[in-house]
């Protein structure tokens, strides 16, 4: 059986790198025959995902795009992320998600997926395409409703966030050193005004936590790194700084073995949450629905704060609650396992004759 993964692992973003290594290890649990490829927008082969560039005619059994907020019409944004990091994608780059009908020759589906914004041309592209998908499932009931309302009587599925089965993935052997006990820390530039504030809020989660606190860039693609050396200057070399960034899977563990997570990641807070750990997840309460659709309706509103201000109190607030914030994550975990085993079953009765391609 041949399946094709779609994916962004290409925008060096943290939780978009992971998703496809999440969706293979999966899929090869329960279907351990298929050969499995993925594709992207571009012709960067991104390390150990070994990535081809999507092409006219590419067709598998089975065509899957999973995780991440994806389903929206920004390609001038990716195009602008490739430029960044000096590879070449394709004109539209969001065609790996709105053409996987055409690529899946048996069953073709979207797993896990946001949908950012209700724009007109969104509506249109999920109105063209979504009917022509076998299943769909979106990680969150804001971006459900959305394509509900787009296309009436479609059958429209909810799933938990990929993310929190981040730390079930296969890792090489983890050797990081960094010390004593300590508090991962990241952010974004348009998260901030003013970055003193950020450097004291985080010398005070420090003061109330008695843990030390690690600056670490989480993902590429938004500037982690400038924004991290710009925090380790204002603090004065107060915190410690992971440096260079490692890969993404010993980022993973490094979060996993942390004791706490506070930043502007949504899978880094769900790597560190998926483990029992507390999270702070500084976010913008008008623009940012991937936190409210995620972690609000599972109790962890708590975590989230709007401005860096109230960081120290909303971490406070989930340290309270790690038996609360660990029973989520293998309520989740359980979930996602139950989901699988309905999604591979499904994939065996729309491919006929498996093992034989």
């Amino acid at each position: 059986m041949r399946i094709g993964i779609g994916h962004y692992a290409d925008v060096r973003n943290y939780g978009d790198y992971l998703f496809p290594l999440i969706m293979r290890q999966e899929i090869l649990k329960r279907i351990p025959e298929a050969t499995i490829t993925f594709f992207g927008a571009t012709d960067d082969p991104c390390g150990q995902i070994n990535s081809v560039q999507i092409r006219e005619g590419m067709i598998f059994d089975v065509a899957l795009f999973a995780g991440g907020e994806v389903v929206h019409c920004e390609d001038d944004m990716l195009s602008n992320i490739y430029n960044q990091f000096g590879i070449v994608g394709i004109e539209k780059p969001t065609d790996v998600v709105f053409r996987l009908p055409e690529i899946g020759e048996f069953y073709s589906a979207w797993i896990g997926l946001g949908v950012p914004s209700e724009a007109d041309d969104v509506r249109l592209r999920i109105e063209k395409v979504a009917p022509k998908l076998n299943h769909i499932a979106f990680r969150g009931y804001l971006s459900a409703e959305i394509v509900r309302r787009t296309c009436p009587g479609l059958t429209v599925n909810e799933v938990p966030d990929l993310g929190w089965l981040i730390n079930t993935l296969d890792n090489q052997d983890f050797n990081e050193v960094l010390g004593d006990p300590y508090i991962i820390a990241q952010g974004l530039e348009h998260h901030c005004d003013h970055i003193d504030d950020v450097a004291n809020a985080l010398h005070r989660i420090s003061y109330e936590s008695g843990f030390s606190i690690r600056l670490m860039p989480v993902t590429d693609c938004w500037n982690d790194e400038s924004f991290v050396l710009k925090l380790n200057h204002a603090a004065s070399g107060r915190f410690g700084l992971v440096w260079p960034a490692p890969d993404y899977l010993t980022r993973r563990k490094i979060i996993e073995k942390s004791k706490g997570f506070v930043g502007s990641s949504l899978h880094g807070a769900i790597t560190a949450m998926s483990s029992g750990l507390p999270a702070a997840i500084i976010y913008r309460p008008n623009n940012d629905q991937k936190f409210r659709e995620t972690l609000i309706p599972l109790g962890l509103g708590g975590s989230l704060a709007p401005t860096w201000l109230e960081a120290p109190s909303a971490f406070q607030s989930a340290r309270k609650n790690q038996n609360l914030i660990w029973t989520i994550a293998n309520l989740n975990r359980g979930h996602l396992k139950t989901y699988f085993d309905f999604l591979c079953r499904e994939i065996r009765s729309h491919v006929p004759s498996v093992g034989a391609h």
